[in-house]
Parts: structure tokens; C-alpha cells; sequence
């Protein structure tokens, strides 16, 4: 297991095989969902989860230094969401995301993981520019993106939904 990177509460790491029933949790829980398009639960049986995960694992080589990453709070060593550093779908574009657990919400964690890979994508990554997509109403979400640095563009297509287009670019820094 490799960590990617360490924020004040936070350990951002690749997913492992014994991660999948974590993934179920946060996948099958109707908050969590209600602002991903399909806007319900994915509902899939416990080997689907177990798939995701090993294709993280495979992406992980594929792509070092992208993909989706368990976030973890270094207090009590909770599985909270994830945390991802990855093309948007069918891009060249390079954003930041998360998904998190219910109970995690409005505590500040979604905005130090998404500030931290800003800086990783810049610093380590050496990008130059960076983008982040949410459903338009949700509010918490482009608030955490507008938080890590980002500036709303216009509303677009992705992930088969209209989204909230954010970017932020290194020379803004």
C-alpha cells in the first residue's frame, strides 16, 4: 500500500483488496449518491466493488500518481471516502474529486484533500492546469472547489450530466 500524500488529518493511500467493503458502504448509501449522476445508490453486489478496486490497483501502475485514493483520517484510522487526481472522463484534462462518507461531511476534510492535490498536481505532477466537476446543486461540493482555488467557467457535459465546470491553473498560484 502506498500513501500518496499527507495532509494536517488526512492520509490520502491507494486502495487495497481488503478496501472493497468500505467502497460498498460509501457506494451504496443514498446521500452519498444523491448528487453522482445515476442519482442512486449503484446497488451492486459486493464483487463489483471488489472489481473497482482491483482496477484502481491496475491503474495505479498504469498511471503513477493518479487515480482514486482511499482517505483515510490519521487520528483513528477511519476509511472516510475517496479522494481521486485523475483525467476527467474522455479528457486530457487532469481533476480532483471526492466522495466521502455522510458522517464526514461539513468537517473541512473534503477541502484539505482537494487544497493538497491542487498543490500535488502542480508541485508533483508538475501540471499545469487542474479542473473539478459537481453537480451544479450541490452547493458543499463547488464550495470545496471554489476552497481549494478554483473558479466556476460554465456549466458543462460529463459523466453522461450537466455539471458545474471549475479550473484552476498553476500560474494563479
Amino acid at each position: 500500500m502506498k500513501i500518496l500524500l499527507e495532509t494536517q488529518r488526512l492520509i490520502l493511500r491507494e486502495f487495497i483488496d481488503d478496501d472493497s467493503r468500505l467502497l460498498f458502504k460509501l457506494h451504496n448509501d443514498p446521500a452519498v449518491m444523491k448528487y453522482i449522476p445515476h442519482k442512486k445508490p449503484l446497488d451492486v453486489p459486493m464483487e463489483r466493488c471488489e472489481k473497482f478496486i482491483t482496477h484502481f490497483i491496475s491503474e495505479y501502475n498504469k498511471k503513477p500518481g493518479y487515480g482514486l485514493f482511499a482517505t483515510i483520517l490519521k487520528e483513528t484510522n477511519e476509511f472516510i471516502g475517496w479522494s481521486e487526481i485523475n483525467h476527467l472522463d474522455n479528457t486530457e484534462e487532469v481533476e480532483i474529486g471526492y466522495r466521502y462518507l455522510k458522517e464526514f461531511w461539513g468537517m473541512g476534510y473534503a477541502t484539505e484533500a482537494a487544497r493538497a492535490l491542487v498543490e500535488y498536481g502542480f508541485n508533483i505532477l508538475n501540471l499545469d492546469k487542474l479542473v473539478g466537476v459537481a453537480m451544479a446543486d450541490n452547493k458543499a461540493s463547488t464550495r470545496v472547489l471554489e476552497k481549494a482555488g478554483m473558479e466556476y467557467l460554465e456549466i458543462r457535459q460529463y459523466y453522461d450530466t450537466d455539471v458545474a465546470y471549475y479550473e484552476i491553473f498553476k500560474s494563479d498560484l
